[in-house]
Parts: C-alpha cells; structure tokens; sequence
C-alpha cells in the first residue's frame, strides 16, 4: 500500500502534521517463526527544496495485531503536549427497563416480524477478508502462555 501527502510548510516557520493511514485487512505481524516471518514498515520521506541534502528518509517497524503487546496501565506518567478541554457531557442514560422494548426472541430475530422477508437467494456465505488465529495454545516445552 503506498500513500503520497503533499505538504506546504512556509520559509521559516514551524510545522505539525497528523496524518492517518486506513490500513487494510491483513495478516498480523508474526516473528515466532523460523521459517516465516510477516512485518510491516512505515516509510517517510521528507523532501525539502530549501536544503543541500533535500531528502530525508526513515522506516518504522509498526506492528499489526489483535491481541495488545502489554498490558494498558492505569497511568499516564506524560505530560499532555495540548491544552486539556472541558469534559463533554455523557450520552443520554438508557430508557428505563419499563419504557424499553423487551428484545425480539430467537425466532424473531431469524425469521423476522410483521411482515419482514429474508430473501436467501442474493445472502452469501461469510467469508473473512483476512486470516483469523484463534488463541494459540501455550508453549509445551515452558508451559508460558507468551512466546
């Protein structure tokens, strides 16, 4: 997948860019391997026309997964780098159990209610755009569940 920004940042002054890739459905980063092995590589290039050596050129490793790299701590030991904002309010609360509707049965939700008609004919099997790897067993020779 390549993607190309054009973007202007005037003589002698400052820049900040945020940019925000769409990635497609693909298989996740995997390295357990010694005989495969599936990574991805973010590739920037800066090209400058106000500078001798006007390309500038990094590659980042990025890793593609379903399952988080490490646990999410409950604090954040970073300064924010903006100006915090007020809270926003919350959405609505849910209707009281009395003013909702109870949920369609299983026979409902199947079949259909007043009048609903499922035409079989034009649905298609479920097919996953991309490999799905159900939780791999743990290591039998550590008995640890991460490799």
């Amino acid at each position: 997948l390549i993607f190309f920004q054009e973007i202007h940042i005037e003589k002698r002054s400052k820049g900040d860019v945020q940019l925000y890739l769409q990635v497609p459905s693909t298989v996740p980063s995997f390295s357990n391997c010694p005989i495969i092995k599936v990574e991805y590589v973010v590739e920037v290039k800066f090209e400058s026309t106000g500078t001798l050596n006007s390309n500038i050129e990094a590659k980042i490793p990025i890793t593609i997964g379903t399952v988080p790299l490490k646990e999410a701590s409950g604090e954040c030991s970073t300064s924010p780098m903006y100006p915090s904002i007020s809270r926003l309010d919350g959405p609505p609360p849910y209707p009281a159990q009395n003013d909702a509707a109870s949920p369609p049965t299983y026979k409902d939700s199947i079949k259909g209610v007043d009048g609903t008609v499922v035409d079989k004919a034009d649905l298609e099997p479920f097919v996953p755009l991309y490999p799905f790897y159900p939780q791999l067993p743990p290591n039998e020779k550590t008995g640890a569940d991460k490799f």
